[in-house]
C-alpha cells in the first residue's frame, strides 16, 4: 500500500503548499493530512509511522514534513524502515547528488525555522508605556497647589517633561 502523508511546514512562505503537497501526494492510496500547526506532540505523524505495515510505501514530499532537526528525523526514518515498509521522498531523487540535495534543502529549512521562531519571540513591544492614574492625579495636584515647575514635577513624580505636559494638556480639553 502506498500511503501519503500531507506535513506541515509552519514558516514557508508559499500559500500554496498544502495544494502542491495534495496534487504529488494523488497517487497515493491513502493520504494522512497532518492537523497540527506546529512540530508537536498533536502530530498525526507517529501514529501514521505506527500504522505502516511491512511493504508499504510511506511517501512525503520533503523532508522537511518529518521533522524540525535531523535527530528527530533520522529516528523517524530508522521507524519506518524498522517496520519493513519504505520511505519515499519526493523531491529527493536516488542519486547520491539528490539526497545531498534533500538534505541540505532540509538543513536549510530547520536553520530558517529556528531563526523565524527566534523572531517572533524576540518581539519586544513598543510604545510609551501607560502612566498610572495614581501619577496623573499627583501631577495635576502638584500643578494646581504648588508653585513648582514642569521640571519639578516631573522629577518629582520620576516621569519626563514631555509626559507633564501631556498630563496637563490633555486636562485642559
Amino acid at each position: 500500500m502506498r500511503i501519503g502523508y500531507q506535513g506541515i511546514s509552519p514558516y514557508s512562505k508559499r500559500g500554496d503548499e498544502q495544494l502542491n503537497q495534495e496534487l504529488l501526494l494523488k497517487n497515493c492510496d491513502k493520504v494522512i493530512i497532518e492537523k497540527a500547526t506546529w512540530f508537536s506532540e498533536k502530530m498525526t505523524l507517529v501514529a501514521s509511522i505506527d500504522s505502516v505495515n511491512a511493504g508499504d510505501e510511506f511517501v512525503v514530499c520533503s523532508l522537511r514534513f518529518l521533522a524540525q532537526d535531523t535527530k528527530k528525523l533520522i529516528a523517524f526514518i530508522e521507524l519506518i524502515e524498522s517496520k519493513g515498509a519504505m520511505l519515499t521522498v519526493l523531491d529527493m531523487d536516488n542519486s547520491l547528488s539528490g539526497r545531498f540535495k534533500a538534505l541540505k534543502a532540509f538543513e536549510h529549512y530547520v536553520t530558517s525555522a529556528k531563526i523565524m521562531k527566534g523572531k517572533s519571540s524576540s518581539k519586544k513591544s513598543q510604545g510609551r508605556k501607560p502612566i498610572e492614574l495614581g501619577t496623573v492625579l499627583r501631577v495635576k495636584n502638584l500643578k494646581k497647589y504648588s508653585k513648582k515647575s514642569i521640571s519639578e514635577i516631573a522629577r518629582d513624580c520620576e516621569i519626563s517633561r514631555r509626559s507633564v505636559n501631556r498630563i496637563l494638556n490633555n486636562e485642559e480639553k
